[in-house]
């Protein structure tokens, strides 16, 4: 990190933010509760589902619910659960049978 220029006072909670990534349910600072919502709110967009499907060999709607599952009600801050609500109705959306038919017209 020093040769990336990092201030060096910071390095220490970069580092442990990254060491207690998945390892801890709690957040003990905001910049902790913020990389941990953007993990988990990652993994509701089509990308982070399509890498989720490749990951256990799921399909779509498998993957979706499993992230639905582990996303909702695991978020600390407010700005994530507003962005992983609706993430997770518009992917829901592209499993509808008539999206399916009108993606297969194409």
């Amino acid at each position: 990190m020093a040769q990336a220029g990092y201030d060096a006072s910071k390095v220490p909670g970069i580092l442990a933010i990254i060491d207690g990534h998945d390892a801890r349910r709690t957040a003990p600072s905001i910049e902790d509760a913020i990389v941990k919502d953007a993990d988990k709110t990652w993994r509701l967009s089509p990308h982070g589902l399509d890498t989720v499907m490749d990951w256990f060999g799921l399909d779509r709607n498998q993957a979706l619910r499993l992230c639905s599952q582990r996303v909702h009600g695991y978020l600390f801050t407010e700005e994530a659960k507003a962005m992983a609500s609706p993430l997770s109705a518009l992917e829901s959306v592209t499993l509808w049978p008539q999206r399916q038919a009108v993606l297969s017209a194409d």
